[in-house]
């Protein structure tokens, strides 16, 4: 038997206020009905839309939202207005109309301009560029080519194909190609090409004259009130030097009345670090131990970074060590190969272990994996730190994490409290911040047992009803 909403006798109360309440058979019959939106039913029965839909969750129940059947003003609408005005005036969504407009009625769209596409904005397409035609009508650059390409027009190109005539070429050579291609209404490109073909030099820059424009624009800035810095007339003072690299270079630029970049190229300039940087000069003893062992392994005994190392290492054109044969392989380096992991030799030969593996590929030695955890090993994950348990083991730290992580292992002295019975029992009998605080969790993690426990939420109220 169907049920209307209209006569539903439950009692309509504030959003939200019926939510810990247990679902009654009335309800969950009008959420099978699958006749109404969960905002609907949300509203008539007191309970929020995140509830009601969890509801429908729960009993296998999908939401099927009731779409408004079509009328004939609608339809004759469509197609004569902007989508968006159309969505606005028939209260639906923008991608409904342009799915009934495109898929069902096969119509065209309108231009946000209001009206339809002229015949003679039509013969335009194409002829010129799509920005310029764009700019012209006073519409978005995708229409435009929406709407070309709609009526199978190809872009505008400019003719670079055409032949070159005798007054075309004697301009080759006497300006330079940005201003030739302007003024033939060709691209920089073929110019160029064209000219080196014929062998015609490109005209010299005019050094002197572009000082003498840039000049001018200074001081054509400076006459309208522009705060601007003419580097000819501003050298670099001793005193301005020895501010560099004692502050940061914002703070310099502003004090020094210069632009940020150009303190910055200062400072490169006369090879001052940057602020803030601690830098330790390099000493002879440790140039000559670079290129003696693994540049990582190095670094940690030198106190240094790798990208550090690595880069003086090149800058004095010292070559890696062990990096994919730069070292020679001794006799009883290859003999090892293949009798353990490649770590593990990499580790014992001081090598990187990339250098191992692709030796061990080209002598076509196969891999070997690591042993099989025994339940010796196994019983141990947990009972120590990671890297302590490795050395004893004799295996690598994400081997050991990883097989621990597998197993749902909780590492050593981990901060993870499992729950307890007694832990459970209080959860619902007071606020979850209050049980949080009492249990030393976060509020978070108790409201998420008590949710999964089906628990419901602490209601004072009640509370007070029934005492």
């Amino acid at each position: 038997m169907g049920i209307r909403l209209a006569k539903t006798t439950l009692k309509t109360e504030p959003l939200a206020s019926r939510n810990h309440e247990p679902w009654t058979g009335a309800e969950d019959q009008m959420l099978r009905s699958r006749k109404f939106s969960n905002a609907e039913l949300a509203r008539q029965l007191g309970r929020s839309k995140k509830a009601v839909r969890h509801r429908r969750l729960c009993l296998g129940i999908h939401n099927r939202q009731v779409s408004r059947p079509w009328t004939e003003a609608e339809l004759a609408l469509l197609g004569t207005v902007p989508d968006r005005q159309a969505a606005a005036m028939t209260g639906r969504t923008l991608s409904a109309i342009r799915t009934r407009r495109i898929t069902v009625l096969g119509l065209s769209c309108v231009s946000e301009r209001g009206r339809r596409w002229t015949p003679e904005e039509d013969q335009l397409l194409g002829k010129q560029p799509d920005g310029i035609l764009a700019k012209r009508w006073k519409m978005s650059l995708g229409s435009v080519a929406s709407r070309r390409k709609k009526l199978g027009i190809p872009s505008y190109q400019r003719n670079n194909t055409q032949c070159w005539t005798d007054a075309e070429e004697k301009l080759l050579g006497t300006e330079s190609d940005v201003k030739i291609a302007r003024q033939l209404g060709r691209t920089k490109k073929s110019v160029q090409l064209h000219r080196v073909a014929l062998g015609i030099p490109a005209k010299p820059v005019d050094w002197q004259a572009f000082a003498r424009l840039q000049r001018e624009h200074w001081l054509r800035r400076q006459r309208q009130g522009v705060a601007l810095i003419d580097p000819n007339k501003k050298p670099w003072t001793p005193e301005e030097d020895n501010m560099l690299g004692t502050a940061p270079d914002a703070v310099i630029a502003k004090k020094q009345g210069r632009t940020e970049k150009a303190v910055s190229s200062r400072r490169r300039q006369l090879q001052i670090p940057i602020f803030g940087r601690k830098v330790r000069p390099w000493t002879p003893a440790e140039d000559k131990l670079l290129g003696t062992q693994v540049d990582a392994e190095l670094a940690k005994e030198l106190g240094r970074s790798p990208v550090d190392l690595r880069r003086r290492r090149r800058a004095l054109g010292i070559k890696p060590f062990a990096d994919n044969g730069w070292k020679p392989w001794a006799d009883f380096e290859l003999r090892l190969l293949g009798t353990d992991t490649d770590q593990n030799i990499a580790r014992r030969l001081g090598r990187e272990p990339r250098a191992v593996s692709y030796r061990r590929r080209l002598m076509s030695i196969p891999v070997v994996v690591e042993q099989v955890w025994s339940q010796t090993e196994l019983a141990l994950l947990g009972t120590m730190r990671d890297e302590k348990l490795a050395r004893q083991l004799g295996r690598s730290v994400p081997a050991v994490c990883s097989q621990r992580v597998n197993r749902g292992i909780p590492c050593f002295q981990s901060k993870l409290h499992l729950w307890r019975p007694e832990d459970d029992n209080i959860l619902g009998t007071r606020p979850d911040d209050q049980v949080a605080a009492l249990l030393r969790r976060t509020t978070y993690a108790v409201a998420q047992r008590r949710r999964d426990k089906g628990i419901p939420m602490f209601n004072s109220r009640q509370k007070r009803k029934n005492g």
